[in-house]
Parts: C-alpha cells; sequence; structure tokens
C-alpha cells in the first residue's frame, strides 16, 4: 500500500479540523449551561445560609436559656435540700 499522499494528508487534516471545530463549539454550549447552573445554584445557596446562620443563632440562644434554667433549677434545689436537713435537724434537736 502506498504512502498517502500530500492531498490525502491536507484532506484528512481538513476533516479533523471540522470534527475538531464542532467538538470546541459543543464543548463552549456546554460550558455556558454550566456557568448559568452555577449562577442558578449560587442564587438558590445565599438564603440558605442566611437561614442557616439564623437557625445556628436561635440554637445557641436556646442553649445558653437552657443552662440559665438549670442553674436556677440547681439553685432552687440547694435551697430546698438545705432547708429540708435544717428542718431535720431542728425536729431531732428539739425532740
Amino acid at each position: 500500500m502506498p504512502p498517502p499522499t500530500n492531498t490525502e494528508k491536507i484532506g484528512e487534516l481538513q476533516k479533523n479540523c471540522t470534527d475538531l471545530a464542532s467538538r470546541i463549539e459543543l464543548l463552549k454550549a456546554e460550558v455556558s449551561r454550566s456557568i448559568a447552573r452555577i449562577e442558578h445554584l449560587e442564587r438558590q445557596i445565599d438564603p440558605l445560609r442566611i437561614e442557616n446562620a439564623i437557625l445556628k443563632n436561635d440554637v445557641l440562644e436556646l442553649k445558653k436559656s437552657g443552662d440559665a434554667w438549670g442553674r436556677r433549677l440547681w439553685g432552687l434545689i440547694q435551697i430546698l435540700i438545705g432547708a429540708t436537713v435544717g428542718a431535720g435537724f431542728t425536729y431531732l434537736l428539739k425532740r
């Protein structure tokens, strides 16, 4: 089989260039669609980030209030235990 002539090589190169050009156009279209999708998702993510920050703040406030109520309750329990022990000693001493 004889080697391809320059004309055949040029023809094949032109065909390959045409194929590559069409692939590049398809790739450009896909990139622009991907960019549009990314921008759309970024617009949807921003409100979610804000809502997430608000919810985190609410959770922290609830934890703080729960801790405060726990401290108050523990203080009340200590007072009640002290009063009960004092009343018990008073009862035993007056007997």
